[in-house]
């Protein structure tokens, strides 16, 4: 798989950007891996979850199945809708409750479009250590932006929490879309 082949030293990056990375990673942090498509977000997510976390248990939470990997200790849970046979929609959310049965030392929701956001807003507050994931912006403005968004048809409590609560601690590392570059790595300390 094409994923499988890339190391995190196959996106450039200086080195205080890479040290920050490996610090936080080896902390607990979260982390939201943010570009345009096509800058290699799920890339640069796979070689995080293989150099960093193959000997640690890691639930994956996907709606469409994108990480390929070969590792015992790793689960995929993947969500469905309803389906003409009857079968049960099962959504990311309740895909996070379940997972958190099966004492995950991260947890990997693959990427957050719309209905991924109250899954991450609640794997960050969980007792895990962190969560990754992409996400499609291209700043920190950006990203404040689109959560903003896409929090609007979330409870006003999830909101109190999104925007002032001190959940986990949330990095985003922003690919410029050129040549696997990583461009920065930012603290996301309120969406406000």
């Amino acid at each position: 798989h094409r994923f499988l082949d890339i190391a995190v030293n196959s996106f450039k990056m200086d080195e205080k950007i890479k040290d920050t990375l490996f610090t936080l990673l080896n902390q607990g942090d979260s982390l939201m891996i943010c570009g345009p498509t096509g800058s290699g977000k799920t890339s640069f997510l796979s070689s995080i979850m293989h150099e960093f976390f193959h000997n640690k248990r890691l639930v994956i939470l996907e709606d469409l199945r994108e990480l390929a990997f070969n590792n015992p200790l790793w689960l995929n849970l993947k969500s469905r809708t309803q389906d003409i046979a009857g079968n049960e929609e099962i959504s990311l959310a309740k895909l996070l409750y379940e997972s958190l049965r099966l004492h995950p030392e991260r947890l990997v929701i693959g990427e957050i479009r719309q209905h991924e956001l109250l899954p991450f807003i609640e794997s960050t507050a969980t007792a895990h250590m962190g969560v990754l994931t992409s996400f499609h912006a291209g700043s920190l403005f950006d990203v404040k932006k689109r959560i903003s968004l896409l929090a609007q048809h979330l409870s006003a409590a999830i909101q109190e929490e999104l925007f002032y609560g001190k959940g986990h601690l949330v990095w985003c590392l922003f690919l410029d879309g050129k040549d696997f570059r990583v461009k920065s790595i930012e603290r996301l300390s309120s969406v406000s």
